[in-house]
C-alpha cells in the first residue's frame, strides 16, 4: 500500500518553528499504519504559507520529526502506547531540615587476597614481611620445583592440555623435542671402500616424493584435489 502524506502534519518545522509542507510517500503492508497516514494531509487554509525549504533548511528536512515516529508506534504498537508507566513509590519530603550523616568509613576485610596472587607454595614465603619468616613446621612442608614439576606432570589438568612443557613429562619430551641438525655431509666410504654417503649425480637417481592435499578453493583446473610432488635430488628440480 502507498499512501502519501504531508510534513506539516508530522511536526515538520525549522528552526523558528515554521512549518514545511514536504511531500512525503509511504510503502507499507500494515492497514493500520496506512490508515493513519492516509489522515495527515495538509488542512491549512489556502491563504497559510509554509517556509520554504531552501538553503540551510533543507538538511534538517532529512531527519523525521518526534511526532512523525510516535505516529509509527502507535500504528505498529497500540498496545504498548496505550498503557500506563508504573510509577516509583515517592515519600513525601519533611518540613523540618535533615541532619547530615558523614560517610563511614569502609572495614578492610580480613582476608584481603587478590586473584592474582600465586598459587605456588614457593611464593607464600615472598609475601611475608621483612621481620616475618615462616614457621618450621610451614618450611618442611614446602616442595621444591622438581617436586612440583612432578606432581604436575602426573595431574590431569596437563595431561589434558600440555600447554606448557614438563621436563618429567613423557609425553612434553617426546612431541616438543628439537630436531637434531642435518648439516651437510661429505662423501664418506667404510673401510671396504663401500661409500656410505651417496651423492645423487644423475636424474633419478635420488627422489623425493610427498602428496599434497589443497582447499576447496585451491582445486586444480580439472577440480584435482589431490597431487604428487616429485623433487629429483641431482637436478634440483
Amino acid at each position: 500500500m502507498v499512501v502519501d502524506f504531508d510534513g506539516c502534519q508530522v511536526g515538520l518545522t525549522d528552526s523558528n518553528g515554521g512549518l514545511h509542507l514536504k511531500k512525503w510517500r509511504l510503502i507499507t503492508t500494515d492497514n493500520r499504519t496506512a490508515r493513519i497516514f492516509n489522515a495527515l494531509k495538509c488542512n491549512h487554509p489556502k491563504e497559510f504559507k509554509h517556509v520554504p525549504i531552501e538553503g540551510s533548511r533543507t538538511r534538517h528536512t532529512g531527519f523525521y520529526p518526534r511526532l512523525m515516529c510516535e505516529y509509527v508506534m502507535h500504528a505498529l504498537h497500540p498496545d504498548i502506547i496505550a498503557q500506563y508507566v508504573p510509577a516509583m513509590p515517592v515519600s513525601p519530603i519533611p518540613d523540618e531540615p535533615q541532619v547530615h550523616r558523614e560517610r563511614e568509613p569502609k572495614e578492610k576485610p580480613e582476608n584481603d587476597s587478590s586473584i592474582f596472587d600465586s598459587i605456588d607454595p614457593l611464593a607464600a614465603a615472598a609475601r611475608l614481611g621483612s621481620d616475618e619468616e615462616p614457621a618450621d613446621d610451614e618450611a618442611e612442608d614446602h616442595e621444591t620445583r622438581d617436586d612440583r614439576l612432578r606432581r604436575e606432570a602426573t595431574s590431569l589438568e596437563h595431561l589434558t592440555l600440555h600447554d606448557r612443557k614438563n621436563p618429567f613429562c613423557e609425553f612434553c619430551q617426546r612431541g616438543r623435542m628439537l630436531k637434531r641438525y642435518c648439516k651437510r655431509a661429505r662423501q664418506i666410504d667404510d673401510e671396504d671402500g663401500e661409500r656410505l654417503i651417496h651423492r645423487p649425480t644423475t636424474f633419478g637417481d635420488i627422489i623425493e616424493a610427498d602428496h599434497m592435499f589443497p582447499s576447496q578453493e585451491a582445486k586444480g583446473l580439472s577440480d584435482e584435489q589431490s597431487a604428487l610432488v616429485v623433487r629429483d635430488r641431482s637436478q634440483g628440480l
